[in-house]
């Protein structure tokens, strides 16, 4: 694995828990550097487990939060729509279980073709204080969210969404003692927080975008 060394930098030298729900909190027992597995086997035929394009984005577990409705309305009254947050999928969720699911399998290693991310930037929402109670106000939520916001680094840190996947990958790897491959997807090259292809004018806003 490659060592990210912007997280350094931003003094983030440790690992995230692997908690569910996922909530940012510092695993103190696994240090941020490379590790090189070795995996034998007298197996003619390995069974692989295949992961692709499961797009981990740091936002979505801000978004959750939301206690947004379509439709509003005060307390002691009929309540209004369904709360939106509790309908977004988070992919962290999902991808941790698909993590159980192939660890507690036949399988012997683990291949992930691509698209690991989202963006290499994107909203920490830990770094807004106690984050879990504020963001659910609709108006804190899309304050964070908005592009005046994107270039923040406190806010809006580099490789966020990278360290959350090298720390699941870690949790994998050590609870089920398999090894992973994996290869880099297009995804890994957006810097900008925002967009697939987003046009101005015709012309393309985010040179990431191959």
């Amino acid at each position: 694995m490659i060592v990210i060394q912007k997280e350094v930098r931003l003094n983030r030298t440790q690992a995230y828990k692997i908690d569910v729900p996922f909530n940012f909190s510092t695993d103190l027992n696994t240090p941020i550097q490379n590790r090189h597995p070795i995996f034998i086997t007298s197996k003619d035929k390995l069974n692989l487990g295949h992961l692709t394009d499961v797009h981990i984005s740091s936002r979505q577990m801000a978004m959750r939060q939301s206690q947004a409705q379509v439709l509003q309305t005060p307390a002691e009254e009929t309540p209004g729509s369904e709360i939106l947050g509790v309908l977004i999928n988070v992919t962290f969720d999902t991808l941790k279980d698909l993590l159980d699911q192939i660890g507690k399998s036949a399988a012997d290693v683990l291949v992930l073709t691509g698209d690991l991310v989202d963006f290499n930037r994107n909203l920490d929402p830990s770094s807004v204080a106690d984050w879990s109670k504020k963001l659910k106000i609709p108006g804190e939520l899309w304050e964070v969210l908005h592009s005046t916001y994107h270039t923040k680094d406190q806010h809006y840190a580099q490789y966020l969404d990278d360290l959350i996947i090298y720390s699941l990958l870690i949790y994998f790897c050590t609870t089920y003692q398999k090894p992973v491959f994996i290869t880099g997807g297009n995804h890994e090259m957006y810097s900008l927080p925002y967009g697939l292809s987003p046009r101005v004018l015709w012309i393309r806003a985010n040179q990431g975008v191959p």
